[in-house]
């Protein structure tokens, strides 16, 4: 698999990029690419030392790196597309942080905008717990949506999965507020027992395709009416390091930040969070 790292040259995209060299050591190649994009937010000669600093890392986890620089031209994310090979074995890795004047965290964002490139797979990194050094041992993966719906975040799971230790799979089954509200205790159990079976399914998956045994690996339901609140209550019960969830398609109807559940789980999570679009 090829890895590409769009660093962005701020102290988030630092923390982003020991990511994509744990990535880059588990591959049989151990090589990365790094690309930047000029926007002229940063000197050559800090931009230069930033990267020396990547590459020393590099060095030490006896992982390669190339290092281009591009001009800016029609736009960030464009320069970065056309850089990026298209292939179902690349990996795009960038960084998600708070844009001026609290607007969000993916919302508008170059990362939004990678993460709905059809060209490669995506994924983007909130670093809340730079200590981990981009090596999370335990890892949260909510499953949302529809049930029979097989996520590709189990793709990126695979990948990184050598540094896990334990998987915590979350069953989380979003019911309207008023339908939470007057749900039955056949109708939860039933929500349950279902959803139970969809992590179970997840679960043998996971040990059949990557080196994890189902001791490493438990399995939980929540019936709920705000996923996102679930979801962190469960991270910071279980002191999860990552939780990797497929991200959502861009849409005009979620830009009131703190009532998109997405921006929610970015800004509120206890832990790092990786958003995962599959190519």
């Amino acid at each position: 698999m090829s890895i590409y790292l769009a660093y962005d040259g701020s102290i988030n995209g630092d923390w982003v990029a020991r990511y994509a060299i744990c990535l880059a050591a588990h591959q049989p190649f151990r090589h990365l690419h790094a690309i930047h994009v000029d926007t002229g937010e940063f000197t050559n000669d800090w931009l230069r030392a930033k990267l020396n600093l990547i590459e020393e890392e590099c060095r030490a986890s006896e992982v390669t790196i190339d290092v281009d620089t591009l001009p800016l031209q029609r736009s960030v994310e464009a320069s970065l597309a056309d850089t990026v090979a298209p292939s179902p074995d690349s990996l795009l890795i960038c960084g998600t942080r708070l844009r001026t004047g609290r607007r969000g965290y993916l919302s508008g964002t170059i990362s939004e905008k990678l993460l709905a490139w059809h060209g490669s797979n995506v994924v983007a990194i909130r670093v809340v717990q730079p200590g981990l050094l981009g090596a999370p041992h335990d890892v949260l993966l909510p499953l949302l949506g529809r049930p029979k719906e097989s996520p590709t975040t189990l793709t990126f799971v695979q990948w990184i999965a050598p540094e896990i230790r334990r998987l915590r799979i979350l069953r989380a089954i979003q019911v309207g507020h008023g339908a939470f509200r007057r749900l039955t205790p056949q109708q939860l159990s039933k929500f349950r027992r279902d959803g139970f079976l969809v992590a179970q399914e997840i679960e043998n998956r996971l040990i059949a395709e990557t080196a994890l045994e189902d001791r490493m690996i438990d399995a939980g339901v929540r019936v709920t009416d705000d996923w996102a609140k679930d979801t962190i209550i469960y991270a910071s019960r279980h002191k999860s390091q990552l939780i990797c969830l497929e991200a959502p398609f861009p849409t005009t109807t979620t830009r009131l930040f703190r009532a998109d559940p997405i921006e929610r789980l970015l800004a509120d999570a206890p832990c790092d969070v990786a958003l995962f679009r599959g190519a």
